[in-house]
């Protein structure tokens, strides 16, 4: 669900209240799902020092 969510938002452009009606699910839970969703790709991809 969380990549779902971050594919939609970030690659497809969508707004979160239109996530929120595709997916099912409150606005507030797709903001949550987004964030983890971000931190789990950061924790992958760190980002490079200098």
């Amino acid at each position: 669900m969380q990549q779902e969510v971050v594919v939609l938002r970030h690659c497809q452009g969508w707004q979160l209240a239109d996530i929120a009606a595709h997916v099912g699910r409150s606005r507030a839970a797709v903001a949550s799902l987004l964030r983890r969703g971000l931190d789990a790709l950061r924790e992958h991809f760190p980002r490079e020092e200098g």
